[in-house]
């Protein structure tokens, strides 16, 4: 993400977190109910890190509370997951992924979170390292089959969510412009989404984190997201018959 947290709503965010917004007590005791299981994958591409040569300790803060996030509050409720984390998180590691899944009887249908670097028009892997025009994805990823939701976090993610519905994937969201809020839109999403919510109800409720307007305005940016597709989806909603 070109520019993402490079000034003042960068260190805020770090402090923010440090201060206690990395521990949701709400979320923490709702993970103290049965756990209600998909029977889908999820993939977690999380990179921000790898190759800095600038805010390189930053990024590392923030990787760890996504994959914190991911791997206590979301993941669980999946049947399969798997974790493309920091070094792993290139775009080879991510077709893989999404090949192994659709591979799986046990998996009905793919989820997407994309943590990562991102241009408009573009999503960059392996840190920054790998920047691949999202218009490529869906020659990449070659068949829709079994793919569902994208939550992105990546910088000028709605510019990448055509192309990610021409990949095959129904419901997707982005960032407006460059992604300054951090974890909190994050955390609040799968908050939202793990309790039931719809995939429209859930971002609505991301957008909705108080900061935001300050932290888009300190860091020259535009945190909200938007969405497409089928946005009624739920964490655990029935296969379409015309599921690929």
């Amino acid at each position: 993400m070109t520019g993402r947290k490079r000034n003042l709503s960068f260190f805020i965010g770090v402090l923010i977190f440090s201060l206690g917004a990395g521990v949701n007590p709400v979320v923490a005791q709702a993970q103290l109910k049965p756990i209600q299981k998909s029977r889908n994958g999820l993939i977690a591409v999380i990179g921000l890190a790898e190759h800095a040569k600038r805010y390189r300790f930053l990024y590392e803060q923030e990787e760890k509370a996504a994959i914190g996030i991911t791997e206590k509050y979301l993941a669980p409720h999946y049947e399969a997951f798997i974790p493309l984390y920091r070094a792993d998180a290139t775009f080879d590691h991510f077709l893989a992924a999404v090949r192994s899944l659709q591979s799986r009887s046990d998996v009905e249908q793919i989820d997407l979170v994309i943590y990562l670097h991102g241009h408009r028009h573009e999503l960059c892997f392996n840190g920054k390292k790998e920047c691949e025009p999202s218009h490529h994805l869906p020659e990449r990823i070659k068949s829709p089959q079994k793919l569902r939701a994208v939550y992105s976090d990546a910088c000028w993610g709605a510019t990448h969510m055509d192309d990610l519905l021409a990949s095959g994937f129904k419901a997707v969201s982005g960032a407006i412009d460059q992604d300054v809020n951090h974890t909190a839109d994050y955390r609040r999403f799968v908050r939202a989404w793990t309790k039931g919510h719809t995939f429209s109800e859930s971002i609505d409720y991301a957008n909705r984190y108080l900061l935001n307007p300050i932290l888009n305005r300190l860091g020259n940016g535009n945190s909200t997201k938007l969405k497409e597709g089928d946005s009624e989806l739920r964490l655990i909603s029935p296969v379409p018959k015309n599921n690929p």
